[in-house]
């Protein structure tokens, strides 16, 4: 999360133009206590609210962000995230073409990352350069997702009902598709993903990926 920020106090947009909201979704310790030392080091550099929920899946959480959130739009991302320094500014120029769309932007591995996450890469990649070669509904993860706040609002923002890190980000699409909603593919607006996996835990995701998607289906 430490890497995150300092990637977000990077951002060549200028700091009165946005925040950052921090939902910590019932870490052991208190996030706003472990951040301390992290926050006042940023301090002059970013804005940033930490707000805590108990422990209810990350669709609750970032819904109780959005609600905290004072900007016309939102973009979402990970703890496990490195967003580009222009990430911002590139979305905001999407945004000047297309006010409305609910966007997805790309995705990266960092240069350090191992052969499981590089694999999940291609993955992503393959589901996003196949959506761009039809029309209709496309599907974005929230690792750098983006939309207008008062069309989350009006969506009723993630559905509660998933409980794990699978599922939701495409639901939502899903019904922002369904309610007649543009959706657009943002590749220069990018976030590198570094998420450390082993055979295990690599197994594991996409195990949890599909039921995900079998929730969105069903």
């Amino acid at each position: 999360l430490e890497g995150c920020l300092q990637a977000l106090a990077a951002q060549t947009l200028s700091r009165s133009r946005f925040e950052v909201i921090v939902s910590d979704d019932g870490s052991r310790v208190p996030l706003r206590d472990a951040l301390a030392s992290v926050l006042r080091a940023l301090a002059d550099r970013l804005t940033v609210h930490v707000i805590s929920q108990d422990n209810s899946g990350p669709a609750t959480a970032r819904n109780r962000g959005a609600g905290a959130a004072s900007g016309r739009y939102l973009a979402f991302t990970d703890d496990d995230c490195r967003p580009e320094p222009d990430w911002l500014e590139r979305l905001l120029r999407h945004f000047a073409m297309r006010p409305e769309a609910l966007v997805g932007g790309g995705l990266r591995t960092t240069e350090g990352s191992d052969r499981y996450a590089r694999a999940t890469q291609a993955i992503m990649d393959f589901v996003y350069s196949e959506q761009e070669r039809r029309d209709g509904l496309r599907v974005f993860s929230t690792s750098n997702l983006a939309l207008p706040a008062a069309g989350f609002e009006r969506l009723g923002g993630f559905s509660s009902t998933f409980r794990r890190a699978a599922g939701e980000d495409y639901d939502l699409c899903a019904r922002w598709f369904g309610g007649g909603g543009e959706l657009a593919y943002a590749p220069d607006a990018v976030v590198a993903h570094d998420h450390a996996l082993t055979l295990g835990t690599y197994w594991l995701q996409h195990f949890t990926y599909g039921r995900g998607l079998l929730q969105v289906r069903q």
